[in-house]
């Protein structure tokens, strides 16, 4: 194992100038949302990324589920539209 600590101790060596690299903004917007979520993701491991993406799956899984629930509670229920003739 000694060999696997000094290999992690080595690419970890090698990042800050990777980080260098990728330091570089998005966005020239200070706060901007989009921006600060690129390069957040751009800094994160692949498997960070890959746990983020399947737990947004399913939170939106879970959240489509929630709304075809309320919509079927309510029976179809028709709105109450009328048409309005323009002359």
């Amino acid at each position: 194992m000694p060999d696997g600590g000094s290999a992690r101790r080595g690419s970890a060596a090698a990042s800050p100038s990777d980080g260098e690299e990728q330091s570089e903004h998005v966005c020239p917007v200070t706060f901007c949302p989009i921006g600060f979520a690129l390069g957040t993701v751009n800094r994160s491991s692949p498997e960070v990324v890959d746990h983020l993406l399947v737990a947004a799956r399913e939170f939106l899984l879970a959240a489509k589920t929630v709304l075809d629930t309320r919509a079927a509670d309510t029976g179809g229920a028709s709105t109450k539209l009328e048409k309005i003739e323009i002359a």
